[in-house]
């Protein structure tokens, strides 16, 4: 695939910004995987919107769920999936560039999930592995569950969007997910347009917890890649450059699959 030609170097933009920013490491743009992009085409537009907002590399995240569908079918779902999408954009070079792009998964918690072959699940080439807690009350065999995965896998969890949560979790609720050993959370781009979520985020970088960003973006319409909240906290008149260094100094590299 055709990889992003946003230099990582200091020069900057007319926003005030570097010319390439932080990773989107949780979009949903492999076409008719799951929720997410419907085609090609649609995988097409997504990534060009990342791109000329400055990012370098996205980290594909298709639902899986565990109760639905063993990883095998997934995985093999997944593989034809993307290699779709590659082909469709090696047709368009031309408007380019893409970001680079891998694969990983978005997996749901359930149960036991730690007795799965989880490793085949992991954010490409590493040992991360991006785990979507119930919409539910929370119950502390969530975090139990964490533990154990990391444990048997020696992964490193990575809890998606937790900033959605907070409406329905107790900040007890949310102490005992962030006292999991190694625990990464990654912020939705969504959370920059309200104040209290930007505040928890705030606070977890000042608490030093790794933060890294996603957009969850499924589509061009209603859940998109639009960064602009974000870009804006960062980078607007009064914008918060240390918070922007702490998410960009959580960040981890992906590798090749």
């Amino acid at each position: 695939m055709s990889g992003a030609t946003a230099t990582t170097d200091t020069a900057t933009m007319s926003t005030n910004r570097p010319e390439t920013i932080f990773r989107d490491y949780h979009i949903h743009c492999l076409p008719a995987m799951d929720d997410g992009a419907a085609s090609p085409e649609v995988s097409l537009e997504m990534l060009k919107a990342l791109a000329a907002q400055g990012v370098p590399e996205a980290v594909a995240t298709p639902h899986y769920y565990p109760d639905r569908e063993d990883i095998s079918s997934y995985l093999e779902r997944r593989r034809r999936s993307f290699e779709t999408l590659k082909e469709y954009l090696r047709g368009h070079d031309g408007p380019g560039p893409f970001p680079r792009l891998w694969v990983g998964s978005e997996t749901a918690i359930v149960p036991r999930l730690y007795e799965r072959d989880l490793s085949r699940l992991f954010l490409a080439g590493t040992d991360y592995l991006l785990l979507e807690l119930p919409y539910t009350s929370y119950e502390p065999w969530m975090a139990e569950e964490i533990r154990n995965i990391r444990l048997e896998h020696g992964a490193v969890p990575v809890l998606a969007h937790l900033d959605r949560y907070l409406s329905s979790y107790s900040d007890g609720d949310v102490d005992d997910l962030l006292s999991i050993p190694g625990i990464v959370i990654q912020i939705n781009i969504a959370a920059f347009t309200n104040r209290k979520t930007v505040r928890f985020v705030r606070w977890l970088a000042e608490e030093g917890f790794p933060v890294i960003l996603g957009s969850d973006a499924h589509n061009t319409s209603t859940r998109t890649t639009d960064l602009s909240a974000a870009l804006k906290y960062f980078f607007g008149k009064k914008g918060d450059r240390s918070l922007f260094r702490h998410i960009m100094g959580s960040e981890f590299a992906p590798g090749g699959r």
